[in-house]
Order: C-alpha cells, then sequence, then structure tokens
C-alpha cells in the first residue's frame, strides 16, 4: 500500500492563515443522539484530525482523522487497534463534524470536549503509512514524509491494526520515545522507535525504525499525526507562530510562569519528562483555567473524568500555581506542546465580538446568549437597589467583582461559569437581569491578569494595538478600581469605577506611563501592583474601526451628535464625567435610550435601573453613526469633561 499522503494547502495562493481557521476547542452536552458540532473548520476540504474526550464521566479519549475515515476510532488511553464503530463521529464537514449516539462522545446529559486540528503547512498534518521489515538489521529506517514544511516539532504514531503502543516523538527528546498509554517516557529504551545518524526529523521527513512493532512492523499498518513548532507563517502580517513544542523545569512554586512562548496559549499538553508513571495532561481555555482555583484538566493518557489544578494561561505563557503534579514538580523536567489563543483577526462585526442578553431562567448553560465565547462580561438586576453589577472573566474562573465596591472577587461555584461556546451562567437568572458580553480579540479588547511585584514593571498584553482605555482591579484585596483613559489630563490621573469621585493622580499608579501597543506599566502602587502575594486583571480597550469608540466630548448643554464611526447607533454607550464627581452611565439599546425616556444603570451603584436623574429622563437618542448626547442633560452639561466607551 505504501506511504498514503493526502494534503490540501492552508494558505491557498498566500492567503493569511489564523489559528482559528485551523484550532477549535468545542464543548457540548450528549443526547444520546446524532449532533452537529460547528467549530469553523473545514475538515471536509482540507482534513485533520478530531478528538473527543468526556469531561464529566469516565470515556475514552477518541481520536479520528480524515485519512482513516470518520468510521475508524482510535484510543490515546488504550493500546487497542483501530476500531471500527459507525455511531461515534459520523461525518466530516465543511464547518465541523458530526458525532453520532455512541456513549464515548453523546452520552445524556454528559460533557464533552473536542479538539479539532486541520491541516495546513506550519501547524499539523496527518500521514498514514505500512510498515516494513528490517531487512535483519536494527538500523533500517522508514521514511515518513509530511507536508508541514518545517521541522516537527512533535510526532504521534499509532499501530492501527494491531494492539500495540503509542509513540512519541518530542523535538527535546531527539532519539527516545513516550507513549500515551503507559504514560511513560521511556528515555533509555535501547528499542528507540525515532531516530538515525543522519537525524530525526526535518522539514520534509521523519525516520522512524522498521521492524518494530510500535513504529513499523512489516504488514501492520499505521498513523502519524506532525505538529509543528514555531513556524512563523500565520497571522495579520503572516509573520506569526501558532504552536510551539518546548521544555520547562518545575519549581514547585506557585506561579512558576513559563513565558518563553512568546504568546498566550488556548491549549496545551504536558507531560513530565523525569518520571516515568506520569500522565500526559491537556489544559484549555474554554472548559475553565484559574490560578486561585477551578482549573481543570484531562489526562490524553487515562479516561477518567476532569480533574481541578490551579493552572493558568498569561499573556506570554503559562503559570502551573500548584507546588507538585501535574505540571510543577521541583526540578523535574516537562515537555509540552501549546496552541496560541485566538481569535488572531481583527473583527470588523461589532456582533461577533459584543452582545447584550438577559437571563432566561434556566439553569442548562448558557443562562446569557452571546453567540461566542465570552472572555468578560457584566450583569445587574434591573429591579434590585442592593446588588452591585457584577463582572465575570474567563481567565479568573467561577469568580466574580463587584464594580460599585472594592471588594476581593467571590466565588459562585458552577454559577458563574464560561465553558460554552455561546454563553455564559450556568443559574436561573430571571428576565430582569441583563449582561453585556465581551469577547476577546485584536483592536478590540483584552484581558490580562498578572501578579502583584511591589514594584515598577511592565505586563505584555495582546491587544496589537495602544489600549485606549484601562480598567485594573486587585482581585484578592480590597482595594478600588483605577481606571485609565487616553483623554484623562495625563497618565498619572485615573478615575475609580466603583465611585464618583472626579479626576485624581498619583505618578505611581502607572508610573506616569502610556500603555503602547505591546505593554502597559503598572507601578509600585496598591491597586495595581501591591505585594507579591496579590493578583489582578486588567481590561483594557480601544477604537476599532466600525465596531468600538473610545473617545471623549465636552458638554456644550445642547445636542451634540458623537459620530463614533459605526453604520448604526451604537448599541452599548458607557459615559463618565471627568473633570467632577459624577457617575459611570451605561446606555444600551436592548433596555432602550430613544430620545424620549431613556434606561440607564451605573456601574459604580448598587441602585436598581433609573430613568430619569435629576428630574431628567431624556440623555442619549440613537445616531446612524454612534449617539447623540442631549440638551440640559447629565451627560452634556455645559463645559464639562466626559469619557465614553460605545460599542457598535
Amino acid at each position: 500500500m505504501g506511504i498514503q499522503q493526502m494534503f490540501l494547502g492552508g494558505g491557498g495562493g498566500g492567503d493569511k492563515v489564523y489559528v482559528e481557521d485551523l484550532f477549535s476547542t468545542y464543548l457540548h452536552t450528549g443526547t444520546n443522539s446524532a449532533q452537529t458540532i460547528t467549530n469553523g473548520i473545514d475538515l471536509d476540504g482540507e482534513g485533520g484530525l478530531v478528538w473527543v474526550k468526556g469531561r464529566t464521566a469516565a470515556y475514552n479519549n477518541i481520536l479520528f482523522d480524515t485519512e482513516r475515515g470518520n468510521t475508524s476510532s482510535l484510543k490515546s488511553n488504550s493500546v487497542a487497534e483501530a476500531e471500527t464503530i459507525a455511531t461515534r463521529v459520523t461525518g466530516f464537514l465543511s464547518n465541523g463534524f458530526t458525532v453520532g449516539s455512541n456513549g464515548n462522545v453523546s452520552a445524556n446529559d454528559e460533557d464533552f470536549v473536542s479538539w479539532t486540528f486541520r491541516k495546513a503547512p506550519g501547524f499539523f498534518d496527518v500521514v498514514t503509512y505500512n510498515g516494513q521489515s528490517n531487512g535483519g538489521t536494527f538500523d533500517t529506517w522508514i521514511t515518513i514524509p509530511h507536508n508541514l514544511g518545517s521541522t516537527p516539532g512533535m510526532v504521534i504514531l499509532k499501530c492501527t491494526s494491531n494492539a500495540e503502543s503509542w509513540v512519541i516523538w518530542h523535538r527535546s527528546l531527539p532519539t527516545s520515545a513516550g507513549n500515551f498509554d503507559t504514560y511513560g517516557v521511556n528515555t533509555t529504551n535501547s528499542n528507540t522507535y525515532f531516530g538515525r545518524p543522519a537525524g530525526t526529523a526535518d522539514a520534509n521527513n521523519i525516520y522512524v525504525r522498521a521492524g518494530q512493532f510500535a513504529s513499523g512492523y512489516q504488514g501492520y499498518t499505521y498513523v502519524a499525526y506532525f505538529f509543528a513548532h514555531d513556524d512563523q507563517q500565520f497571522g495579520k502580517g503572516g509573520d506569526e507562530a501558532i504552536i510551539k513544542c518546548g521544555t520547562y523545569t518545575g519549581n514547585a512554586t506557585a506561579g512558576n510562569y513559563i513565558d518563553a512562548i512568546g504568546f498566550e496559549p488556548q491549549w496545551v499538553m504536558i507531560k513530565n519528562s523525569t518520571s516515568n508513571g506520569t500522565h500526559w495532561v491537556i489544559f484549555d481555555d474554554m472548559r475553565g483555567i484559574c490560578d486561585v482555583a477551578d482549573g481543570k484538566y484531562l489526562r490524553a493518557s487515562d479516561s477518567t473524568s476532569e480533574y481541578g489544578s490551579r493552572f493558568t494561561f498569561r499573556a506570554s505563557g503559562f503559570a502551573p500555581y500548584e507546588t507538585a503534579a501535574p505540571a510543577n514538580s521541583n526540578n523535574d523536567d516537562y515537555i509540552y506542546m501549546a496552541i496560541r489563543r485566538g481569535p488572531m483577526k481583527t473583527p470588523e462585526d461589532a456582533t461577533k465580538v459584543f452582545a447584550i442578553d438577559y437571563g432566561n431562567g434556566s439553569t442548562n448553560i448558557p443562562n446569557f446568549d452571546s453567540g461566542f465565547p465570552v472572555d468578560f462580561a457584566i450583569a445587574k438586576v434591573q429591579d434590585s437597589h442592593s446588588e452591585s453589577p457584577e463582572t465575570i472573566t474567563r481567565l479568573t474562573g467561577n469568580r466574580a467583582l463587584k464594580t460599585a465596591d472594592d471588594d476581593v472577587e467571590v466565588s459562585n461555584g458552577a454559577n458563574w461559569v464560561t465553558d460554552s461556546n455561546v454563553g455564559w451562567a450556568k443559574v436561573d437568572y430571571s428576565t430582569t437581569r441583563i449582561s453585556w458580553m465581551w469577547q476577546r480579540a485584536p483592536g478590540f479588547f483584552d484581558v490580562v491578569c498578572y501578579d502583584g511585584t511591589n514594584s515598577t514593571h511592565t505586563e505584555v498584553h495582546n491587544l496589537g494595538v495602544v489600549p485606549e482605555m484601562m480598567i485594573i482591579k486587585c482581585r484578592d484585596a480590597a482595594e478600588h478600581w483605577a481606571v485609565y483613559h487616553k483623554d484623562l489630563t495625563s497618565a498619572g490621573h485615573y478615575l475609580w469605577l466603583d465611585d464618583d469621585q472626579d479626576e485624581d493622580t498619583n505618578s505611581s499608579w502607572l508610573n506616569s506611563t502610556d500603555p503602547t501597543a505591546s505593554v502597559f506599566t503598572v507601578g509600585a502602587y496598591s491597586n495595581t501592583s501591591n505585594g507579591p502575594s496579590e493578583t489582578y486583571v486588567a481590561y483594557l480597550f480601544a477604537s476599532c474601526p466600525g465596531v468600538s469608540k473610545v473617545g471623549s466630548y465636552t458638554g456644550t448643554g445642547s445636542v451634540i451628535n458623537v459620530d463614533c464611526g459605526f453604520t448604526a447607533s451604537a448599541r452599548f454607550v458607557l459615559i463618565r464625567r471627568f473633570d467632577s464627581s459624577g457617575d459611570w452611565f451605561v446606555f444600551d439599546t436592548t433596555r432602550g435610550y430613544s430620545g424620549t425616556t431613556d434606561n440607564w444603570i451605573a456601574l459604580n451603584s448598587e441602585n436598581a435601573q433609573q430613568s430619569t436623574y435629576n428630574g431628567v429622563d431624556d440623555h442619549l437618542s440613537a445616531l446612524s453613526a454612534g449617539f447623540s448626547v442631549n440638551a440640559t442633560t447629565e451627560v452634556n452639561i455645559n463645559t464639562a469633561d466626559y469619557i465614553y466607551l460605545a460599542i457598535a
């Protein structure tokens, strides 16, 4: 049969390719029946790999690829040969795949995750091949060509026609094999499956030993999964990597920041390469990551459900917060494969990255519908007079901060969850509770979590442009919310989100330094960088053409048309007076602002939604390019200075 290889190019004649075109983590709940998983990945035309794992009960890791067909499945936690089962993955689509009724992919009311890898140069490839005789010579090699276009970072092999171990080559272990099913590394195994005198892998081929049951035994068939390393051909400039395979050493210290990756991951697979008997563990940002609690991981090497662990992603890498297993035992070496967080594309449609919705009164996730994974949300009960608006953030787990006070973050267990591709919350929030929801995207919005140092330092961000507004909160100490805006008097000036005081100054909070397109600076100030035991979250906003606008205006007492460059009126407007005391007013088209009676909520207040302020109930009107502030209102006092954030 020879080597079978099919590859349909990733870039399409020089077109820009982004990580969201090639990789997906998707969550679904089983129904014991067929489902379509629409994740935006073209498997039908381009080919690739689908990996499905049960989260809430013990189910096998099931792997399917387009080379072997959707009815042929492998289990990464088993040595078993490929099984022919027609009710697991039932088809590969141009925008995802379909699953059937089999319990490993769709058991009723159980939660599942799928990881989809599309074939593309610089990212991933799938190859099938036949084993060969070694001709009586131990040093006989099978050459397996691939289409990565660069030297692989990691290769996973499995015999599909017989019960044989999985074997894995990683660039840091050039002549050694690891495996899923016995979760070892076999670094001293004399029957090494990979390598040859001239090298193990190159930009065109990898070489495996012939005559070995697990890598190339005559008469057996095999599949090889190729993963690239640091191939910098992706993104807007065609110069960014989306996958890296590296190493690090555990130090048994909480917050062992592995920042050499150079990008923020959305998915990592990690293996202790010092100790046999340790598992391959997988973290992703859809199921939950957190430095305090609530983080989740799965094992490629067994069938168990999710485990909990303190582990998080940072702006240029990842950080284990456990002081031992699964990813940070003292002086142990680890290998990893990491995939960059998306999206990498700058949004052009605000509805793809920002949504407003009322609760639906159901305990099924999502309670608030967005149509996209929610990275940050604010929720408020409209008729409550004693409840602050609450914020949730994907990077901080099932925890909330309150915008109307300086309290520490609080946990709400399984209720404030973001493990959905189309919304958030698993609690019966009523239709009187509204949520404003953001997805992170270049040029629009970003979130950064970091640890305090009690000193001036810079923090990397992934906004891709200069932040024009930043909101920073200490998560584990009672400190005010600090707000930076480009149109305040200087970089040393700030506002409190939880207070109505006017603009103030403290040269240390941002070290009087404006942010750049890659970093922002925080000083030795309790609200932004106190002692190293404290953690912080920063929300970064920018003007994105046709999507969002960060700006300011001076009141005139007469109608002011605020042109944001939109094609319709702004769906969300946040306004704050900064030359004197003032509230943080939120207006939106879902609750209504019409030029007659406007409904507004103040982020710095526990009060219910209001329609009047100082006897005036007509603050904003629709404008085809943004919004209008009406005459003689609280948001248009003559000569008063205002800042705003508007979203189309």
